[in-house]
């Protein structure tokens, strides 16, 4: 996963039972009194699989880094990080410019935790010592 505060980016390797069916090729258009936009695709997610795969997502990632230069809005490289998912992920490496993505195994987006291995247990346990903060049990 590629993180940034609002901009995220989730690379996911391998196929899980029914996702590909509600998060591929999704697309929505605007409608504004009664003029309709055309077809956008929407997914937020995309598959890595190969060495090609990979080198579009580096191409479309420096992509957005030209435009955000273009529009006089820096990203802080600092700031972003990589997330990789699945056994038998190849784990390519990214940059923003010349700042190399480095990787975590960990990261928060809207109250939940995301962890490489996709377990639960990190977000339980916050759950947890907040409930029991709250009931005053610490």
């Amino acid at each position: 996963m590629l993180r940034h505060s609002t901009k995220k980016v989730y690379l996911i390797k391998g196929s899980f039972t029914g996702l590909n069916d509600k998060l591929i090729a999704r697309s929505q258009r605007l409608v504004l009194d009664k003029t309709y936009s055309s077809w956008k695709e929407i997914t937020n997610i995309g598959f890595v699989d190969n060495e090609t795969d990979s080198s579009k997502l580096q191409e479309d990632i420096k992509s957005l880094y030209e435009k955000s230069k273009q529009w006089l809005m820096n990203f802080n490289e600092n700031k972003y990080v990589v997330m990789h998912y699945g056994l038998n992920n190849q784990n390519y490496e990214y940059s923003l410019s010349s700042h190399k993505l480095t990787e975590s195994h960990q990261e928060r987006d809207l109250g939940v935790i995301f962890s490489k291995d996709l377990k639960n247990s990190a977000q339980v346990a916050v759950a947890t010592r907040r409930a029991n903060y709250t009931l005053s049990i610490n």
